[in-house]
């Protein structure tokens, strides 16, 4: 049972924080939340941002990149060293036919949940 707090006790924020950043695992069922990336590391940010600030704490992201270039790849290093959530993939040689790839990565992914 979560601890509520009311008139008499009013539940620390930081501690709440606290529990729901250690026990969110046990608590609540993992969803998977999949951002595939195209040579727009702007719109990934945007995207990766908005995930990151979801007040749900039990998420696995994954980040599939098809671009050609690095770009997104060199935005994403200080997300990866903050947040052991997130797993990246690049496929920079990935084409329309090569789509195999990118279903191997999500079934590596899959959980509870899938958005």
């Amino acid at each position: 049972m979560i601890w509520k707090s009311n008139d008499n006790y009013p539940a620390p924020k930081s501690g709440q924080q606290a529990f729901l950043k250690e026990y969110s695992a046990d608590i609540f069922p993992l969803v998977s939340i999949i951002i595939p990336i195209f040579e727009r590391p702007h719109y990934f940010k945007l995207a990766l941002e908005s995930v990151l600030n979801q007040t749900y704490l039990n998420l696995d992201i994954m980040i599939t990149d098809n671009s050609n270039n690095d770009e997104t790849e060199k935005l994403m290093q200080p997300y990866l060293k903050k947040d052991k959530r997130i797993k990246y993939y690049h496929h920079g040689d990935f084409d329309r036919g090569n789509k195999l790839r990118f279903g191997r990565d999500v079934l590596v992914v899959i959980n509870d949940y899938l958005v």
